[in-house]
């Protein structure tokens, strides 16, 4: 509805320049008649100085009619450029977080590479324990075993800390 009364409003206002600039130009149009046909110039020129001085008024009007909009627009640019200052801090943040959450995953997927190592080499050892008919090559494989899974269970407690 306001958007509607706004075009109005400016049609209206269209409207009320156009009939101003008829009328000055039908004065002018006039005053040029009279003066190309009339024996003494100077008392017609004479005559027009109240509309001159009328047609002076509404431009000093005008003029500062035309420095209200300025400021008004000026302080709607100010106000859209606060605004926009606070969508950008926002959007700031919003990456900062999602930065922060990107090196959380990486950090989480370089652990489970290296739980997923260590599992595939415990399982190694492992296999290679059940091969082997050695007693010495079995303890040293347990060991190995011992270590990979201390290392899992210290990556594991890193992990909830």
């Amino acid at each position: 509805m306001t958007e509607e009364n706004e075009k109005l409003q400016t049609k209206h206002k269209q409207q009320f320049w156009f009939k101003v600039g008829l009328t000055v130009i039908i004065l002018l149009w006039l005053s040029n008649f009279l003066i190309l046909f009339c024996h003494n110039p100077g008392t017609i020129g004479d005559s027009f100085g109240v509309v001159n001085s009328l047609f002076s008024g509404l431009a000093f009007g005008g003029i500062i009619y035309t420095i209200i909009l300025q400021r008004d627009e000026l302080q709607l640019q100010r106000d859209e450029l606060s605004l926009t200052r606070l969508e950008l801090k926002r959007s700031a943040n919003a990456q900062e977080d999602s930065q922060k959450a990107l090196e959380r995953q990486a950090a989480n997927l370089k652990k489970s590479a290296e739980l997923s190592a260590l599992t595939t080499l415990i399982e190694y050892y492992q296999g290679l324990n059940t091969k082997t008919y050695d007693i010495i090559a079995k303890e040293r494989y347990n060991d190995v075993i011992t270590i990979y899974i201390a290392r899992i269970t210290q990556i594991l407690e890193d992990k909830q800390s």
